[in-house]
C-alpha cells in the first residue's frame, strides 16, 4: 500500500535560526529610533546637570569671596645693634682686693662696657662685655 503524506516536514535548524535571527533584526530595528531618542534625552539631561554644577559652582565661588592668591608673610626681618658706653668713675672710688681700705688716685685707661644684640623676630639675645 502506497500511501503519501500529506502532512508538512518539521523545519530544519537553519531555518529556524534565520527566522529567529530576522524577527530578531526586525524587532531591533523598530526599537532603535526609541533606543536613541533616549540616549539624545540622557545628553541633554548631562548637560543640564554639568550646567548647573558650574553655576553653583559660580555662586559658592562669589560667597565666600576667597582672594585668589595667598597673600605673602613678609620676609622675617634680622636685626643686629651694637653699642659701647665709657662707665669710667669721674670720683675716687675704694678699690677691692686690699686688706685695708684704699681710693682710686687717678685712671689709667677708661671702663667700657660694650653690647651687641641680636633679633631674628623671635629671639633676641644680648651678649655684654665690661673691662
Amino acid at each position: 500500500m502506497n500511501t503519501r503524506h500529506t502532512s508538512r516536514a518539521a523545519p530544519s535548524h537553519r531555518t529556524l535560526f534565520w527566522s529567529l535571527a530576522l524577527s530578531t533584526c526586525t524587532g531591533l530595528l523598530a526599537s532603535a529610533p526609541a533606543a536613541f531618542a533616549a540616549e539624545d534625552r540622557a545628553r541633554a539631561q548631562t548637560a543640564r546637570l554639568l550646567e548647573q554644577a558650574r553655576e553653583a559652582g559660580k555662586q559658592v565661588r562669589a560667597e565666600l569671596a576667597a582672594p585668589r592668591k595667598i597673600p605673602r608673610r613678609p620676609a622675617p626681618v634680622f636685626r643686629a645693634g651694637a653699642a659701647e658706653i665709657d662707665v669710667t668713675p669721674t670720683k675716687p672710688m675704694y678699690l677691692d682686693g686690699y686688706y685695708n681700705d684704699r681710693l682710686s688716685t687717678g685712671v689709667h685707661a677708661p671702663l667700657k662696657v660694650r653690647a651687641i644684640v641680636l633679633d631674628d623676630g623671635r629671639t633676641r639675645v644680648a651678649l655684654l662685655v665690661g673691662d
